[in-house]
């Protein structure tokens, strides 16, 4: 099977590990890398999808807002919650308010503490989007530690409603 085919059957380590042999071997189009780091993403390996991340961005220089969004979701995996604030809001500035980076960027705010600040931002990809239920699951965190306890239950029913499995999340 191809390394594509992989991926999209969920072999992911094998995808990966093909993707990575053809990238080493000289065939490095934008996409091998893209899949590449997706499918360590998924394995849960972060270290080794931002090894490749840092590579795809010094030897692509097509870099779009898809790869951007991808490089703030890896600081966000690592836990390195500040600089993703940071990069997230430059992004914002870059690419436009878009509900996945507006959405981390509330997430972000709430592991480093900052409730209050996380809400607007929360607000806004809610706003472009409103079937999509993490930032309704985030708000509802928000709220939860500020004590505002029917604020933040109403939303994780919203979160609940829009995406059953939300519950699970957390």
């Amino acid at each position: 099977a191809t390394a594509c085919q992989a991926y999209l059957d969920k072999q992911y380590e094998t995808a990966a590990t093909q993707l990575e042999q053809l990238i080493n071997n000289g065939y490095q189009p934008a996409d091998a890398y893209r899949i590449a780091i997706n499918a360590r993403i998924q394995l849960k390996q972060y270290e080794q999808a931002t090894a490749l991340n840092t590579a795809f961005s010094r030897k692509i220089r097509r870099i779009n807002a898809s790869d951007r969004s991808t490089s703030a979701m890896l600081m966000i995996y690592r836990k390195e919650y500040a600089e993703a604030v940071t990069y997230l809001k430059q992004l914002l500035v870059k690419d436009g308010f878009e509900k996945i980076n507006l959405n981390n960027l509330g997430y972000a705010l709430n592991e480093i503490g900052r409730y209050e600040e996380a809400i607007p931002y929360l607000n806004d990809s809610i706003m472009i989007d409103k079937s999509f239920s993490y930032p309704y699951g985030n708000r509802s965190f928000a709220h939860l530690q500020m004590g505002r306890l029917e604020e933040g239950i109403a939303d994780n029913e919203l979160a609940c409603s829009l995406d059953p499995e939300h519950a699970s999340h957390g």
